[in-house]
Order: structure tokens, then C-alpha cells, then sequence
């Protein structure tokens, strides 16, 4: 009985064995390449909330502490343009970086080239 047995179980194994591959040959789908562009936003956006969230509690804190209810509209501005002038300067400084990686990788080509 345990021979039999033992026989089902390895003829079970060697069809699963070659029914499903051992390796998995896949290239990287299309999309996945351009979904990096939605990654970047979707940072920036993580940063906002962040920025939203501190400025929630700045807010309560400015509010209950000093009484700037009378100040609500201009200080309301002023944090909307401080959470905007974040927002650009960290875009600027990274296409800046972005440029920089960019050239420095065509610098590199270029001279690779250059000594053939």
C-alpha cells in the first residue's frame, strides 16, 4: 500500500513539475515606466497633506492661543501661499536634480564615444 502511495505522489509531482514552468520570463509592462511620472505627483500631493495637516494645527494652536479668530482671511492666505511657494521650490529643485542626472549621464555616453 505505501509503495502505491508513495508511487501517486511522485507521478503527481513530475505532471505539476511539468505542467508549470520553473522560470518566468516577463518584461517590465509599459505602464509600469509611465505610472513613474504619476509617483512623482502623488509625492507631491503626500507633501500638501502633510503641510495641510500641519497647518490644521498650526491653525488650532494660533486660534486658541493668541486669538487671531479677527486675522482668520489673511492668515488663511498666508498659509495657502507659503504651502504653494513649498510646493514650486521643491518641484524646481527637482527637475534641477533631474536635469543634472540627465546630462551628467549624456556627459558620460559623449565620452565613452568620444574614445572610440
Amino acid at each position: 500500500m505505501k509503495i502505491k502511495n508513495n508511487i501517486k505522489i511522485i507521478s503527481l509531482t513530475i505532471i505539476v513539475l511539468n505542467i508549470f514552468p520553473n522560470k518566468a520570463q516577463a518584461v517590465m509592462p509599459p505602464d509600469f515606466i509611465f505610472n513613474i511620472g504619476t509617483q512623482i505627483i502623488q509625492i507631491f500631493n503626500t507633501i500638501i497633506l502633510f503641510f495641510s495637516t500641519i497647518l490644521g494645527i498650526v491653525w488650532q494652536f494660533l486660534s486658541n492661543r493668541l486669538g487671531l479668530v479677527k486675522y482668520k482671511k489673511i492668515c488663511l492666505v498666508f498659509f495657502i501661499i507659503f504651502i504653494i511657494i513649498i510646493s514650486f521650490s521643491i518641484s524646481y529643485l527637482y527637475v534641477n536634480y533631474e536635469k543634472k542626472v540627465q546630462y551628467d549621464k549624456w556627459l558620460k555616453e559623449y565620452k565613452s564615444n568620444a574614445k572610440q
